[in-house]
């Protein structure tokens, strides 16, 4: 029983513990794109054009 209770002791500190920090840091650099003024659309468009740049045919 004290096996059980130690496993349920695990989850429940995995679940309640902190993210990791490269997590948190990932999470600030997100919040960040979603308040800047090109907001999350500005930073799809900025790289559907990079990807647009790339795989363009060249100008005839």
């Amino acid at each position: 029983m004290s096996s059980d209770s130690t496993t349920e002791t695990r989850v429940h500190r995995s679940i309640t513990a902190p993210p990791p920090r490269s997590y948190r840091d990932h999470a600030a650099t997100m919040r960040g794109v979603f308040d800047s003024p090109g907001g999350w659309s500005g930073t799809l468009a900025r790289f559907a054009g990079l990807a647009g740049a790339d795989t363009a045919e060249p100008a005839r």
